[in-house]
């Protein structure tokens, strides 16, 4: 049975920790203290969407607007570097 055209891509075990750049095992621990993305059980295979992926990421992300501290509340974000007041870069 083909896949469906607008069918999102699901990523393997291996493929998520070659996109996290950590080892299976390293990705093993980080599941068992909830730390990773919740997967998606398909039968007894657990697997990703893409989406569910880059929205974890993204939530992680140290300079993402949830998690910026106070005192960067009115820094301005271009391409993965943060302004700071006084033209000041963080990246």
């Amino acid at each position: 049975m083909p896949l469906q055209p607008n069918a999102p891509r699901l990523l393997t075990t291996r493929d998520l920790a070659s996109r996290l750049q950590i080892s299976t095992r390293t990705l093993e621990t980080l599941l068992k203290t909830n730390d990773a993305p919740a997967p998606v059980l398909v039968g007894r295979q657990r697997r990703w969407t893409e989406e569910d992926f880059v929205l974890w990421v993204e939530k992680m992300r140290p300079h993402s607007a949830a998690r910026a501290p106070k005192d960067l509340a009115g820094a301005k974000h271009e391409l993965g570097a943060t302004t700071l007041e006084g033209g000041a870069q963080m990246i």
